[in-house]
């Protein structure tokens, strides 16, 4: 019987910590720009605790709303890098990750903007910043793409 060889450049684990990356990365800019913009550095976070709620016109913290965000917050960043890492072993040259990290974030902000967020996070779409997000967003794939272009490494799988 044969062997067959899996080769990729990227693996699943550098994807899904790529993700946490760049959802920290995320984070940090959107509460920085929250907090730039008079409304508190908590401001996002308690708009992503809203998620898969119907729309709350003064949405307020509390330990679920916390726990909530930080639960979708991790799920969606890892995710995002697996997706990612998907795209880096599928189409990606393995240069300039960062830069690739940004590109593929964008796609993912424009799906969010283009109904992604409204139909899982009303409170959100309403509350949120777009200017704000956007750049959240491009943090996020340019600290993604920059973890994984850094632990970059050939594995091979034999069945």
């Amino acid at each position: 019987m044969g062997v067959l060889t899996l080769k990729s450049k990227y693996g699943v684990l550098q994807g899904a910590i790529g993700g946490i990356v760049g959802g920290v990365a995320l984070a940090l800019t959107s509460m920085l720009g929250s907090l730039i913009l008079g409304k508190g550095l908590l401001h996002p976070i308690i708009l992503a605790g809203y998620v898969f709620q119907p729309y709350v016109s003064d949405p307020e913290m509390s330990n679920t709303v916390l726990l909530t965000a930080i639960a979708v917050h991790v799920i969606a960043s890892v995710l995002g890098g697996l997706l990612f890492i998907f795209a880096a072993n599928t189409f990606l040259n393995g240069r300039n990750m960062w830069l690739w990290g940004m590109v593929v974030a964008g796609i993912y902000w424009l799906f969010a903007v283009l109904g992604g967020i409204q139909t899982v996070d009303p409170t959100m779409a309403a509350h949120m910043n777009h200017i704000g997000l956007f750049l959240g967003y491009m943090a996020y794939g340019a600290a993604m793409g920059a973890y994984v272009g850094r632990t970059h490494h050939h594995h091979e799988v034999k069945h």
